[in-house]
């Protein structure tokens, strides 16, 4: 029997070594007490009331269902159902779509979810806020106002359809996890109103393991800015700019109008 918690905190250390590749993580999918572990952390969240599109709950589901999954994995006989598209409504009066899950699929992806955090979590800048452990919106306004003094323009933007529109392609090629699972989940699609719509890009419609594949998407923004961004500006005083990133949402504070106007937002906007 191995600890879950300590299998992830092993991960975590070897995420530290640059030279150690996680072509193998595929492995630890049949770890049940992995397994258990998603279980109990899903378990309580009312969602798990609602119905995916096979109209089974988390009601009657147990261990037999967690060896039935590692079994079909295992065989190469896992399928995935679509997502079913439901509509709630936002502040504005508009319709926000919603995708629902089966829960099997909520409990795979979050085994998914636990070992890709625990890998990449380390590795996440400082300035990305949003959907992880330890960190919120609260984090996200400490960081504004500890790095506020010295910068007199702020970029505004989010990344529109952000969770709709990351390339399969980027995440089959960058995401350490068995590709054909991965590409199941991309291209299980999601049924509205008794219909089948395929998904072509972004990533899996209301899943779990989402946000952290987001994440691990726009990570590289930051590292993208520094890449581009002149060491001084025409007075040759050091050019100050900070980012800070909530999921899909972002401020980028400058001291600098003309490196914000030449050499950040031409970074963004591609």
């Amino acid at each position: 029997m191995q600890d879950p918690n300590a299998l992830r905190a092993i991960l975590r250390t070897m995420a530290q070594k640059p030279e150690v590749q996680f072509d193998q993580l595929f492995q630890k999918l049949y770890t049940v007490e992995l397994w258990l572990l998603a279980y109990q952390s899903i378990a309580p969240k009312p969602g798990n009331r609602t119905a995916g599109v096979d109209g089974k709950t988390i009601d009657g589901a147990g261990l037999k269902l967690i060896t039935d999954l590692m079994a079909d994995l295992k065989a190469a006989r896992y399928t995935p159902h679509p997502v079913r598209r439901t509509y709630v409504p936002k502040a504005n009066g508009k319709l926000r779509p919603l995708g629902i899950p089966t829960f099997q699929e909520k409990l795979l992806q979050t085994v998914v979810k636990f070992l890709l955090e625990a890998i990449y979590e380390p590795t996440f800048s400082e300035a990305s806020h949003g959907f992880r452990p330890q960190r919120s919106c609260h984090t996200a306004l400490e960081q504004i106002r500890n790095e506020r003094y010295g910068v007199r323009w702020w970029v505004e933007g989010d990344i529109k359809g952000c969770f709709d529109a990351i390339s399969h392609e980027w995440l089959l090629t960058h995401i350490p996890m068995e590709k054909a699972i991965l590409k199941k989940w991309l291209k299980a699609g999601f049924m509205e109103k008794h219909v089948l719509y395929s998904t072509e890009a972004g990533t899996p419609q209301g899943g779990i393991c989402s946000p952290v594949l987001a994440n691990m998407t726009l990570d590289g923004l930051e590292r993208a800015l520094r890449e581009v961004i002149r060491p001084t500006t025409r007075k040759g005083n050091k050019a100050k700019v900070h980012l800070i990133r909530y999921a899909d949402d972002f401020l980028i504070a400058g001291s600098s109008k003309e490196v914000l106007e030449q050499e950040v937002k031409p970074v963004v906007e591609q």
